[in-house]
């Protein structure tokens, strides 16, 4: 299946929101988009009405800020192939390493990192609100290349 995978920009601010807000708790408001892609610092690939990975450079190091798959197309290989994407077009400017954290219940999105080859390199306790009273922890991980 063929996807338009494509650098989104401040017109898919309001997709971008839907998007998120189909997958998480917490929603970002298109304003929020709209300032993050405003910002050299980020960019974030986007398939329409689908998934999106939004992603911090700071040289010589990236953060991956979020993630999302809508729920109808998960188990398809969507965010693996952003990821992969995501993970060459860093490197193209001179980027090697990409942090990230995850949710510790979040099983599958654990899986695919670790697939990746993205290793734990931390906990952060309490870190992610939970409907169900206690907090969930954050696993800090990182995919690293040589230079």
């Amino acid at each position: 299946m063929l996807y338009n995978l494509r650098l989104a920009n401040v017109d898919d601010a309001d997709d971008l929101s839907a998007i998120r807000s189909a997958c998480f708790d917490s929603a970002w408001t298109p304003e929020t988009f709209t300032n993050m892609l405003r910002d050299d610092k980020n960019f974030c690939l986007l398939i329409p009405d689908t998934a999106y990975a939004l992603v911090q450079k700071i040289p010589p190091e990236a953060e991956l800020i979020t993630i999302a798959v809508v729920p109808a197309a998960r188990r398809r290989g969507i965010a693996e192939n952003m990821l992969i994407r995501t993970w060459q077009e860093l490197q193209q400017h001179g980027i090697h390493t990409l942090h990230l954290e995850v949710n510790e219940r979040l099983a599958a999105a654990r899986q695919l990192y670790e697939k990746l080859g993205f290793q734990t390199t931390g906990r952060r306790n309490g870190y992610y609100p939970n409907k169900a009273g206690s907090p969930d922890d954050a696993i800090l991980m990182k995919l690293e290349t040589p230079l």
